[in-house]
């Protein structure tokens, strides 16, 4: 455990899907640290000098989120939303499932989200505020954001549905991947955004359910409520649509 304050690095909330994933995990444990927003705007956006200079703060990658912390007198920074979840998980086992197997497949589709849907996650930014309907054309112009859609669909069924066949996931049952809310829910719930807010296609009624759970879930729509009250915007994260 920290023996002294920690601080967890995000940057603007509307915007960094990592910033929620880590918050979430932190935020899940009760971990006591303080949280510091990096806050970028249309003239220091992702990418320009200007923020890569703020986002020194954060530490040696230049990236959110990182959890700085103190472990037998010495600093040291974790970086990587996923080495941050693992750390947590040494003093608080409940951010991953009970069961071994549970715990391995939690592990392998958290590990899926953070390496994989590049063409989903690379068209439609995190967004927040954003509101938008279907534009088919946007979608079909890059063939990998269908198939990137159809596997996370894949998941959040193949899932739900392991939960409902077995009674002892079914006694915690809370809508979440594997029951109750893990590391997992963290790790997709920023997509599970992207989804709602661009009003991507997704018609399989234990998808939309799961998604829904997990917007709705109290930690989640604390993230949410304090995102609202930011007014920057960042350029690089505001999609352009083409007229249909």
């Amino acid at each position: 455990m920290a023996s002294s304050p920690s601080s967890l690095y995000i940057v603007n909330r509307n915007y960094s899907s990592w910033s929620l994933r880590a918050w979430l995990a932190v935020r899940f444990v009760n971990y006591p640290c303080e949280v510091n927003c990096l806050y970028l705007d249309q003239d220091h956006d992702f990418g320009t000098p200007q923020a890569k200079e703020i986002l020194k703060q954060a530490g040696p990658t230049g990236k959110v989120p990182t959890l700085h912390t103190y472990l037998d007198g010495e600093k040291i920074i974790i970086f990587e939303s996923l080495a941050i979840m693992e750390f947590l998980a040494e003093d608080y086992p409940q951010l991953w499932p009970s069961g071994k197997a549970d715990r391995a497949l939690a592990r392998a589709v958290s590990a899926e989200m953070a390496s994989s849907f590049g063409s989903l996650r690379g068209n439609y930014p995190m967004n927040l505020r954003a509101s938008y309907p279907f534009v088919k054309s946007y979608y079909e112009a890059t063939p990998g954001i269908a198939r990137d859609l159809a596997r996370i669909t894949s998941i959040f069924v193949t899932c739900r549905e392991r939960v409902q066949s077995r009674d002892d996931l079914k006694k915690i049952d809370e809508g979440f991947l594997f029951g109750a809310f893990t590391a997992a829910d963290a790790m997709y719930a920023p997509v599970c955004f992207r989804i709602k807010s661009m009003s991507l296609p997704i018609s399989d009624p234990v998808a939309n359910e799961y998604i829904e759970t997990l917007c709705n879930y109290g930690i989640v729509q604390e993230w949410v409520k304090e995102a609202a009250k930011e007014t920057q915007i960042l350029p690089s994260d505001e999609v352009q649509f083409p007229s249909e």
